[in-house]
């Protein structure tokens, strides 16, 4: 059976570092048929999240973004280059995140 190919994206700061990767271990280890890569939403992280959705590296994406100041750039991006995604929207995200 063919392992879906999910990224798991994540915008790195200093107090998330840690429970971004916890939280990615715990998911890589609990989905067995998904082949999980973590993806850092920085200028070289969204290039290489973007260049294996092209090449069919990578099937659908788990967002990991959340606070202040994370309002739907990740969703924003996946969305331009129509990249699907688990979670809410664009819309959805920015009026739970900015309050």
């Amino acid at each position: 059976m063919k392992k879906i190919k999910l990224g798991f994206v994540v915008h790195e700061s200093g107090a998330r570092i840690r429970a971004n990767l916890t939280q990615f271990q715990d998911l890589k280890s609990a989905l067995h048929d998904f082949r999980v890569k973590y993806y850092i939403f920085s200028d070289q992280g969204k290039q290489k999240l973007l260049s294996d959705f092209r090449t069919g590296n990578l099937d659908v994406v788990l967002k990991n973004s959340y606070g202040r100041g994370n309002e739907a750039h990740i969703e924003r991006f996946l969305l331009k280059h129509k990249i699907p995604f688990f979670g809410s929207g664009q819309k959805s995200t920015l009026n739970g995140t900015s309050k």
